[in-house]
């Protein structure tokens, strides 16, 4: 009987070819943290605030705890019409609306061929990391 070995987070060749697309266009109507959770880890990550008129900046991160409002402190912000890109081995996304309004935001992600929920040594798990929250 074959085995088969799953690939994980230092597999080079997951990273090299196409990535597999995923879009995530979320609204929010009050303030709060969305988590955006992939089925694989992600080989780019895109966030995009689509708010245009009145700034409604986003903070963007890695944890909950990164984010949190008002105390956490590991995060960037996103205004109205802004994106960041970053080639990020990610499981989810943190993204949070701070104002008492709607706000929306597109993610975009390429995906590679390895399991999200792998932990620790194994995949991403960035909730007790330095910098992250």
């Amino acid at each position: 009987m074959a085995s088969f070995n799953r690939p994980g987070v230092g597999s080079v060749g997951q990273y090299q070819i196409s990535a597999q697309p995923y879009v995530s266009r979320t609204t929010t109507t009050v303030p709060g943290i969305t988590e955006i959770s992939f089925p694989y880890v992600s080989r780019f990550v895109t966030v995009v605030n689509t708010m245009t008129g009145t700034n409604r900046p986003l903070r963007v991160g890695f944890s909950n705890n990164g984010i949190s409002y008002p105390a956490g402190e590991n995060y960037f912000v996103l205004d109205n019409g802004e994106s960041y890109t970053g080639e990020w081995r990610l499981a989810s996304v943190f993204v949070a609306n701070i104002s008492a309004v709607t706000a929306s935001f597109t993610v975009i992600a390429g995906l590679t061929g390895i399991i999200s929920t792998l932990s620790g040594t194994s995949g991403p798990n960035f909730s007790g990391s330095a910098g992250v929250g």
